[in-house]
């Protein structure tokens, strides 16, 4: 372990020498902690810089900035702070706490503490890793919890037996880590999860904590095998709605997984979607509009996901019209560019075994939704137009024929709007 930071790249190893030059010029103890720590170790990259101070992490990121001529946000009232430094690298510095819980589910009360302190409020062994990046302690490895021991016996063990109950979230988190990792919760952790949900821990924390972990778990590349895992010990009961058809939901999103990738590359390169609305959609595809309603309003879901979400409840509709034996660029364009790109995504999952389908979705993505008038409503305005009703359905029609190829140019366009605003 002792040349663990030799493996991060050169601009994130002077990152840390910064930090550490002048920590020690403060006197304070800095450390890299968590994930980081844990993927070097695993050899998998991560670019998640969270620094721990034995200290005033405030002052400490306030010290950087200055010195460095860098942006940085204090968030005051959690003691947190975020320096970016000058690539665009986040770092994000905290002090070093200690935490209690009220009552189960309830957001911790911290006060200052150690490293040790800091590292035993994790959530478990495998995340409770730090490195010591002060000059005269370079590299030093803190595992004061066997983390580096559970990651070789691939295995995901809590901190203490009150883990689940103090923070519910952490049974999401448990399991998303095991599949993503191809681990296994230990026995004993596996106990003291099944004790959580006996107990209906999910019940004493705000839903969209919840679902902040559940959106994470629908991130992962592959989400189906932590769905299937969290079906097998009855943790999805926190939606409050019982899913239908999981095992074809859950065969549509190996599908998804298995093309995410490549269809990023080949319709999503200058536009990324966000997939994990497009396993939701999957996961939500058999609910009704009540069903829906009540997932939205019991996570507190943004409006632009429900809007996202909600586009995808036209999909049989849209695939059953873009069966047509013949229809035109226009009206492809017409049928799919009402709906999200992670919509339309959906709907090409759905689509897979038919070709037709399938290519025409992707001309839309590769042809059609980037073609755009040269003209707009104030040219209209200058032909002497003032209805906007009329002016818009001018612009869609012109639209429609440039899609068709039946108009190439700005100056066709410009005549064809003169021609259909003298028409009226």
């Amino acid at each position: 372990m002792k040349n663990l930071l030799s493996r991060l790249n050169q601009d994130i190893r002077l990152i840390l020498k910064d930090i550490g030059n002048i920590a020690d010029e403060r006197g304070v103890a800095v450390f890299v902690v968590g994930g980081l720590v844990r993927d070097l170790i695993l050899g998998k990259e991560n670019f998640d810089l969270d620094i721990v101070v034995e200290g005033d992490a405030i002052t400490m990121a306030e010290a950087i900035a200055k010195r460095k001529k860098l942006e940085w946000v204090c968030y005051r009232e959690f003691g947190t702070a975020t320096v970016i430094f000058s690539k665009g690298d986040r770092v994000d510095f905290a002090t070093a706490r200690k935490e209690s819980y009220a009552h189960p589910g309830a957001l911790p009360k911290v006060v200052a503490g150690s490293i040790h302190d800091d590292l035993f409020r994790r959530d478990f062994t495998i995340n409770a890793l730090a490195v010591r990046i002060n000059p005269v302690r370079l590299g030093v490895l803190i595992d004061d919890f066997s983390g580096v021991q559970d990651l070789k016996a691939k295995r995901i063990r809590i901190m203490h037996d009150q883990s689940f109950i103090d923070d519910p979230t952490r049974i999401l988190r448990a399991i998303r880590f095991e599949q993503r990792f191809n681990f296994r919760i230990e026995k004993h952790s596996l106990n003291m999860l099944n004790l959580a949900l006996s107990k209906k821990a999910f019940q004493t924390v705000k839903p969209e904590r919840i679902f902040e972990e559940f959106r994470k778990m629908l991130s992962e590349g592959t989400p189906q095998k932590s769905l299937k895992r969290c079906d097998s010990l009855g943790a999805l009961d926190f939606l409050g709605i019982k899913l239908k058809n999981l095992s074809e939901s859950l065969r549509l999103m190996e599908k998804f997984s298995y093309s995410s990738r490549p269809l990023q590359k080949k319709l999503f390169k200058d536009n990324p979607i966000e997939a994990w609305l497009v396993y939701f959609m999957i996961l939500v595809e058999h609910f009704g509009e009540k069903d829906l309603d009540t997932i939205f309003k019991r996570f507190n879901l943004k409006k632009i996901d429900r809007n996202k979400i909600a586009s995808s409840k036209q999909g049989h509709v849209v695939l059953k019209k873009l069966k047509a034996k013949r229809l035109s660029p226009s009206q492809i364009y017409r049928l799919l560019s009402p709906l999200s790109s992670e919509a339309i995504s959906f709907l090409r999952i759905k689509a897979a075994s038919h070709r037709i389908l399938v290519r025409r979705i992707d001309q839309f993505f590769l042809n059609y939704r980037a073609v755009a008038l040269s003209i707009n409503g104030n040219d209209l305005i200058n032909f002497g137009l003032s209805s906007g009703n009329r002016i818009g359905m001018i612009l869609a029609q012109i639209l429609d024929e440039k899609l068709d190829g039946l108009i190439t140019t700005r100056e066709e366009e410009i005549l064809r709007a003169k021609t259909l605003a003298v028409q009226g």
